[in-house]
C-alpha cells in the first residue's frame, strides 16, 4: 500500500554545516590567520579596533577556556583581550597578569552581590581608550 500523495513538497533537511554560509567560513578558516602575511595585511589594517572575547567559563558544561594561552597569542600579536569572568569569579583564581587581559567583566550578582552591578577591568599599560 502506498501513502496518500502530499500537496506539500518534500522537507529537505540541511544541516547549518552545509549552508552556503557555513561552506564560505569553513573554507575561510582554512587558512592561518597572520597579521604578517602580505596578502592579509590589508585586510588586518582596514578593519579597524579588534580585540580578541572569550568567556572565562561555563557554568553549564563545566568548561574553564585556556585564558594563560589565550592571552600570551594576543599579546604577542598585539590585539587586545576581553574575557567575560563572571562565571569565574568566586570558582578558580583570576590573575589578569598571569592571563594578559586587557579586559574583563565581572558581575556582582554571582557572587551574591547586588543584581545589575558588575565591574569592567581596564588594564592601565597598554592603555585601551574607551567611549561611553
Amino acid at each position: 500500500m502506498t501513502p496518500p500523495p502530499s500537496s506539500s513538497p518534500p522537507r529537505r533537511s540541511t544541516s547549518a554545516s552545509s549552508t552556503p554560509a557555513a561552506t564560505s567560513s569553513r573554507k575561510a578558516s582554512r587558512s592561518p590567520i597572520s597579521p604578517s602575511a602580505t596578502t592579509e595585511s590589508s585586510i588586518w589594517s582596514s578593519c579597524g579596533p579588534l580585540f580578541a572575547r572569550t568567556p572565562g567559563s561555563s557554568n553549564e558544561i563545566g568548561v574553564i577556556q585556556p585564558l594563560e594561552e589565550i592571552g600570551r597569542i594576543c599579546k604577542e600579536l598585539k590585539v587586545p583581550f576581553h574575557t567575560d569572568a563572571a562565571q569565574a569569579l568566586g570558582k578558580i583564581p583570576i590573575d589578569v597578569e598571569k592571563w594578559n587581559v586587557s579586559l574583563m567583566s565581572l558581575c556582582g550578582q554571582k557572587v551574591y552581590g547586588p543584581k545589575g552591578v558588575g565591574d569592567l577591568y581596564i588594564r592601565r599599560r597598554p592603555r585601551i581608550r574607551m567611549e561611553p
